[in-house]
This record gives C-alpha cells, structure tokens and sequence, in this order.
C-alpha cells in the first residue's frame, strides 16, 4: 500500500485523538498583485446584482402570487375549523415547492 502525501498532523489526548488534516489551499493563496486588467470580485458580484435587480420585483410578484394561490386553496378543500387538511392537498402544495425549488 503506498503512502498518502497528505500530511496530517494527528494528537493523541488519550480518551481521543485530534486530526489536521494538511490545508492545501495554503497552495492556491498568492501575494502577487493582480494584473491592471482584472476586476476586483466584488466589483463582479455587486455589477451581477445590478444586472439582477430589475427582475427581483417582477419575480417576487410570481412568488407571492403562487403562495397565494396555494394558500386560497388549502383555504377552499379543507375544513381549518377542525385542523383537517386533505391529504391531496398537502401532497399537492408540497411537489409544488418541490418542483420550484430545482428551477432555482
């Protein structure tokens, strides 16, 4: 069997051992300085957030309307009197959340 070239450090306290594993993204940090044509990260997120923001408010219109939706319908197919919710609708309510969630 050969040996890893990870090298963990591990200590032995008796009742348990602690184990550090190597930090290999020690490899990936730099002290160079950027080049004069790169962009600052946070300058890239905050200028995607802008090209995002006219779509928030249309999109959060779709979502509140959809949880309405689903809301006027438990409302209307179950007695909330009683606390009795039909299983179809719950099963119902819940594909749909599960549905939307993988287009996110």
């Amino acid at each position: 069997m050969s040996r890893s070239k990870d090298k963990a450090s591990v200590v032995n306290h008796g009742d348990h051992e602690v184990i550090v594993p190597d930090n290999k993204l020690n490899m990936a940090v730099t002290n160079k300085a950027p080049d004069d044509n790169s962009e600052d990260p946070i300058t890239r997120a905050e200028k995607a957030l802008a090209a995002l923001s006219p779509e928030f408010g249309a999109w959060m219109d779709s979502e509140c309307e959809r949880l309405d939706g689903a809301r006027r319908d438990i409302l209307r197919d179950n007695d909330l009197t009683l606390g009795i919710f039909t299983a179809v609708t719950v099963t119902e309510v819940d594909h749909q959340a599960r549905r939307d969630s993988r287009l996110c």
